[in-house]
């Protein structure tokens, strides 16, 4: 059954025409609220909504929730604009659990699209030295586990940072899809020798079934500089 409409596409209209208006509330160390809101005036609606709150009932302890309507943000003057892709709603609660030097967090998201849904689950461990994290996805955005540690720690007062990562995932696109396993490794070494200039040599690897045994070396230089125009 066809519904045909009428779309007129003018050839010099403005793509893109968003208001947007944000309200943030804090009481220290007991909750703090963030909201966005972003209107359309080309489609003349409502193209996002998000809020995210953090309430902390004891000291240690941190409830947090997170809620998101989405439009797809398609150009006005595009082809693509005729069709109807339908708007997704995203939310997400979590606790996460200070316990001496370490932080303890969970994470549970469920996404709901125009014609199903897709559910994701993370737990971890974080602390001054670095952080280990499980992740789980599956529904409509596919299928994925993922397990992660990233280690960082500077010595001899900030001259040498070293830090290091490795993953171990294995995703499916599709429920019917086969599975595929990736590997990512990543060593890092930062020098600042002095605070303004700093140096970073860095080493990728990765494998997977399109990249075998990938492995890149990148080499940084910052510097940073100021200087004040007297213009006022």
């Amino acid at each position: 059954n066809l519904n045909p409409i009428t779309v007129l596409i003018q050839s010099k209209s403005n793509q893109y025409k968003f208001a947007s208006a944000e309200i943030s509330y804090e009481l220290p160390k007991l909750i703090s609220i963030n909201t966005r809101y972003d209107f359309d005036f080309n489609y003349e609606k409502t193209s996002k909504v998000e809020v995210d709150g953090r309430y902390e009932p004891m000291e240690g302890l941190g409830i947090k929730a997170y809620y998101n309507y989405r439009e797809p943000r398609v150009r006005y003057n595009s082809i693509f604009s005729v069709f109807d892709y339908g708007n997704s709603q995203e939310i997400e609660g979590g606790l996460d659990y200070k316990l001496g030097d370490y932080t303890l967090v969970g994470n549970f998201g469920y996404v709901s699209y125009k014609d199903d849904n897709s559910e994701r689950v993370s737990v971890g461990i974080n602390s001054s030295f670095g952080n280990l994290n499980y992740r789980k996805t599956f529904g409509y955005a596919g299928e994925l586990d993922a397990v992660s540690l990233y280690a960082a720690h500077t010595i001899w007062d900030g001259l040498l940072t070293p830090s290091a990562g490795i993953s171990f995932t294995t995703y499916k696109l599709s429920k019917d899809a086969e599975r595929n396993d990736l590997t990512t490794v990543l060593a890092n070494v930062n020098v600042r020798p002095w605070r303004a200039l700093s140096f970073d040599v860095q080493g990728q690897f990765l494998n997977n079934k399109i990249y075998k045994d990938d492995l890149r070396l990148f080499l940084k230089l910052n510097f940073w500089f100021s200087h004040n125009l007297n213009l006022m």
